[in-house]
């Protein structure tokens, strides 16, 4: 189990399902100087990749780093991908063909972003860093607060595309599509929940019903307006 801090670092925690009440401290990382918070951690979902955290921070970066079992060394890459803080970050469930994986994160100017981490340079390499025109896709128009949380649920698009939830301080949780380049996303569907949606959690799987459509429980956690469970289907025709 990986916690993020509030003065640039991440613990790492080893425990036995079995026995919640033995958890030992298991490595203690700094990443980033104290001043920077992490703001959001996700472990990568694959199997093969199973070492590999990507991390959100109020200075407005995305990292990633590889830490492998048994040692304290983090190879760090990160991008600017938000001009004000970066408050969520979230794996995409599928693997492209080629191996590489997604990632999406959301920050308080708004702005949602998508990008192939395999393509950023490690931090201790010299040269141009990656910035946000650089970034697969990158939309500022959507969302009118802050992006706070990312859900993806499966590619469920007309053409195959990769849908999912998101949630903003702007009080709406939104199913949409985001393509590439700088462009506005396509919303499916959105509502307005009372409070800003501050985290999305997808209860148990997307599964298919006799009626031919996809259904799903998401928990939103909606700061002052308290906790939602929503029901997100959808018709496969």
């Amino acid at each position: 189990m990986a916690v993020a801090g509030s003065t640039g670092v991440i613990w790492l925690y080893r425990f036995n399902a079995q026995n919640l009440d033995n958890m030992n401290d298991y490595d203690y990382l700094k990443l980033c100087h104290t001043s920077i918070l992490v703001t959001s951690l996700a472990w990568h979902p694959s199997p093969e990749k199973r070492t590999l955290i990507a991390l959100s921070r109020s200075d407005g970066q995305v990292a990633t780093f590889d830490y492998e079992d048994g040692s304290s060394d983090a190879t760090l890459k990160s991008v600017q991908a938000h001009d004000l803080e970066a408050w969520t970050v979230a794996w995409s469930p599928s693997t492209r063909a080629e191996g590489t994986s997604v990632l999406y994160s959301g920050g308080d100017d708004s702005a949602l972003c998508k990008d192939y981490p395999e393509s950023w340079p490690p931090n201790s390499a010299t040269g141009q860093k990656i910035s946000q025109e650089q970034m697969l896709s990158f939309d500022r128009k959507t969302h009118s607060a802050g992006v706070t949380a990312i859900l993806p649920i499966g590619s469920f698009g007309p053409g195959g595309e990769e849908v999912f939830l998101t949630g903003s301080y702007d009080e709406f949780v939104r199913i949409l599509i985001l393509p590439a380049g700088h462009r506005r996303s396509t919303v499916l569907a959105e509502k307005r929940l009372g409070g800003g949606v501050w985290r999305l959690k997808l209860l148990g799987t997307m599964s298919s019903a006799q009626d031919s459509e996809l259904r799903g429980r998401v928990l939103a956690s909606c700061m002052h307006a308290g906790a939602r469970v929503l029901v997100v289907h959808r018709s496969k025709e």
